[in-house]
């Protein structure tokens, strides 16, 4: 749904899903306890019956933020 590797960004844009009702399960890929120097991703990802609103969410909050 919405990857990222800056982890506040991950938290904003989870804030924002969330508070529109929007249940989200957060991936954080950036920390392993093998490599700790290799970025990673976050990903967020929520139900397929709301994936519409969160894109478009997602995309409100994008172009806010230009």
């Amino acid at each position: 749904m919405f990857t990222t590797s800056e982890q506040p960004r991950a938290w904003i844009m989870r804030t924002a899903l969330e508070s529109e009702g929007i249940k989200v399960v957060m991936l954080d890929k950036t920390s392993s306890p093998y490599v700790s120097f290799v970025p990673g991703e976050i990903d967020l990802m929520v139900h397929t019956s709301q994936a519409e609103l969160a894109l478009e969410i997602i995309f409100n909050n994008e172009n806010n933020n230009e």
